[in-house]
C-alpha cells in the first residue's frame, strides 16, 4: 500500500480548511490586478463570499507601505461589477 497518497490527502484537506478565498490575475487596460473573493466568516451561519479587487500599490514611499491593496468590488446599478479598469489615480504611474 502506498502511504504518500495518503499523507497527500490529508495535507490538502488541511489546506482546504483553511482556504479564505481564491484571486485570478486580470488584465487591466493600464496594469495587471487581481481580481476574486474572500470568505466571511468562514464555517458558521453568517458565512458569506465577499467580492474584491486587489491592485500593485505603486505610490510605495518605504518598506512598511503595503505592496498590494485590497478592495472591496463595488456593485454599480446595472447589477454587474464596475470596470476594474477605473482605478484610483494614486495606483497610476
Amino acid at each position: 500500500m502506498d502511504n504518500t497518497h495518503s499523507t497527500e490527502n490529508k495535507s490538502t484537506s488541511e489546506w482546504r480548511k483553511r482556504e479564505l478565498g481564491a484571486l485570478w490575475r486580470k488584465e487591466g487596460k493600464t496594469q495587471q490586478f487581481y481580481s476574486g473573493l474572500i470568505k466571511l466568516n468562514k464555517g458558521s451561519d453568517e458565512e458569506k463570499e465577499l467580492n474584491v479587487v486587489v491592485f500593485l500599490n505603486k505610490m510605495k514611499s518605504n518598506d512598511k507601505a503595503p505592496d498590494l491593496i485590497i478592495y472591496e468590488s463595488s456593485d454599480n446599478n446595472s447589477g454587474s461589477f464596475i470596470d476594474h479598469d477605473q482605478i484610483p489615480d494614486t495606483f497610476l504611474s
